[in-house]
């Protein structure tokens, strides 16, 4: 009787010869040279080969039937390698590929912790943002809350529920931020919601009407303390800055006090809100107390038949000024801040957002539209108010000091 071929050989006539590199017998009797089949890519043999060997770590290989495994070159400016078994080179940990075939280091919010790291599945950490799976851009949240650990774009997978939007800085609809440094909550019903905004806009008067009556009756310099809180915590918190809660806390409750519109989230009981509406609405409450400060010796005037130098000289037109002065002093640093924060621009993904709202586009046909408004406010508001206070101290120097 016939001997079949051993492993690892076939019958080539009457004789018994080696399967090709590449492929494997892992039978007795194998009679032509395709053996038992071509080794998968991953995979290599030699002749006589029994089974396919997985490629050594650093190594790969592409196709099927190979007899050699390909080394990679960690010294390559690609900075691959491999895991055993591997079809092709890979990243090393901490790089990952690029949309450009090549490996890249890491940058703060990427996880590539694991070899193999590519641009198209790559992980973020919780507190970072990107704009899209195929974006080598990574953005740490200026709200980290609402970002959470995974996010590949700019859709709902890689915000808390409730943040949406770039930087998932923007609030969805039924939704809130309570503070600067808060992730978005959700509102209430609608109708408590009014009556909230109602209760802290009049909150906002009484306490300003308050603050004029104690300045009338207190000696003066008495508010100047409480005036430089208010324009102190106003700058500081307008950084993005870690700032204790309690903090955020007592700053939020002082920007009521000096017009931040934004302390009664008009946006939950369905009034305009983001920075526009915020903005829009705290210029009209300017010009509102700004007029009522004045309104009674205005009415004096017209009353009295006074020149506007007799108006100013009188007890009337003393107490609108010193009034006007002090409330002016108090909500100058909110009213500027917020018109400056107009032109703090943050480029992402070669589109300028508004980093007071997300939600805005700088430059786009809208921000031109609002940017007069802005300019107004700030050249006469934002400088005029230093100006004129500088004006009327250098006409009156050589009283300054005198009893009266």
């Amino acid at each position: 009787a016939c001997t079949p071929c051993e492993l690892g050989t076939y019958q080539n006539g009457t004789d018994c010869v080696a399967c090709p590199a590449g492929r494997h017998g892992d039978t007795t009797g194998l009679s032509t040279d395709l053996c038992s089949g071509a080794c998968p890519p991953g995979t290599h043999s030699y002749r006589y080969a029994t089974r396919c060997t997985d490629c050594e770590a650093g190594k790969h290989a592409a196709s099927s039937g190979s007899e050699d495994c390909k080394a990679c070159d960690p010294s390559h400016p690609t900075y691959e390698t491999s895991l055993p078994g591997a079809t092709e080179c890979v990243c090393l940990p901490g790089k990952y590929k690029s949309s450009e075939g090549v490996c890249l280091p890491c940058s703060d919010g990427m996880d590539c912790s694991a070899a193999g790291s590519d641009v198209s599945d790559l992980k973020i950490r919780g507190e970072h943002w990107r704009p899209s799976s195929s974006s080598d851009e990574v953005l740490a949240c200026p709200v980290p809350k609402a970002c959470a650990a995974g996010s590949n774009a700019t859709d709902e997978r890689g915000c808390v529920p409730g943040n949406e939007g770039v930087l998932c800085a923007v609030c969805a609809e039924g939704f809130y931020r309570p503070s600067s440094f808060s992730a978005c909550e959700e509102c209430g019903a609608k109708g408590a919601a009014v009556a909230s905004v109602l209760a802290i806009l009049l909150a906002m008067v009484v306490v300003i009407v308050i603050f004029v009556a104690v300045n009338r009756r207190a000696p003066s310099g008495l508010l100047r303390p409480f005036i430089n809180l208010v324009q102190t915590l106003t700058v500081m918190l307008m950084f993005d800055a870690p700032f204790p809660e309690s903090l955020v806390k007592v700053g939020r409750a002082l920007s009521g006090l000096s017009l931040g519109v934004e302390v009664a989230s008009p946006q939950c009981a369905g009034l305009p809100s983001g920075y526009y509406g915020n903005f829009a609405s705290t210029v009209c409450m300017l010009v509102l107390v700004c007029s009522g400060m004045m309104l009674p010796p205005l009415r004096a005037k017209l009353e009295n038949d006074w020149t506007w130098g007799e108006m100013a000289l009188s007890t009337e037109g003393a107490l609108g000024f010193r009034d006007l002065f002090v409330v002016v002093l108090l909500l100058h640093p909110t009213v500027s801040g917020k018109a400056m924060e107009f032109f703090r621009c943050q480029r992402i993904d070669g589109v300028a957002y508004l980093m007071a709202d997300y939600a805005v586009v700088c430059h786009d046909t809208k921000w031109f539209a609002f940017l007069p408004l802005v300019v107004l406010v700030l050249a006469g508001f934002g400088l005029g108010t230093p100006a004129a206070i500088f004006y009327v101290l250098r006409e009156r120097r050589a009283t300054l000091y005198e009893a009266d």
